[in-house]
């Protein structure tokens, strides 16, 4: 960076590809592998707790949604924040583990994961906010009984 006062180009500190002085929170953008702070200007190698990483950037949970950003989950000991999967309302304990799901999308509920789609899948009915399970006698439903099958599958029939 160049010092004004003195006229001399100075070395910037050793996280900071560009900066505006020397010191650790002068920093403009980071070397590759280090994350800038956006609050206070200092190249990290780990984002501080109550921040999260976005890019290259440390970004402040408390900041968060001034921007209508994402939403966020927190780890385990509630210290980090991350951004959901962009499909997600809100995630649980990972970015793709939706509890819910932004406007015209389901919740797929499976054994170990949940996650937001466009619609239900053949076997699946859509109700209270979710995707729920045909029964097994159908092959595609609208409901969760058996009367409410659009098709039986293989080896069950219709009885009027």
């Amino acid at each position: 960076f160049e010092n004004y006062e003195t006229g001399i180009c100075e070395r910037c500190h050793p996280f900071c590809e560009t900066c505006s002085g020397p010191e650790d929170w002068n920093c403009n953008t980071c070397v590759q592998g280090v994350f800038l702070h956006l609050n206070t200007g200092r190249c990290r190698q780990e984002c501080p707790i109550y921040s999260y990483t976005d890019g290259p950037y440390c970004i402040d949970c408390a900041s968060f949604g001034a921007k209508g950003d994402l939403p966020l989950y927190e780890d385990d000991d509630g210290f980090r924040c991350f951004k959901c999967s962009r499909d997600c309302a809100t995630c649980g304990q990972h970015p793709h583990q939706c509890s819910s799901c932004m406007t015209d999308l389901y919740l797929i509920e499976e054994e170990t994961t949940s996650f937001c789609s466009p619609g239900c899948s053949r076997d699946e009915y859509y109700s209270d906010y979710r995707c729920k399970p045909c029964d097994e006698s159908c092959s595609g439903c609208v409901g969760p009984s058996s009367s409410e099958c659009i098709t039986c599958t293989s080896g069950y029939r219709w009885i009027s």
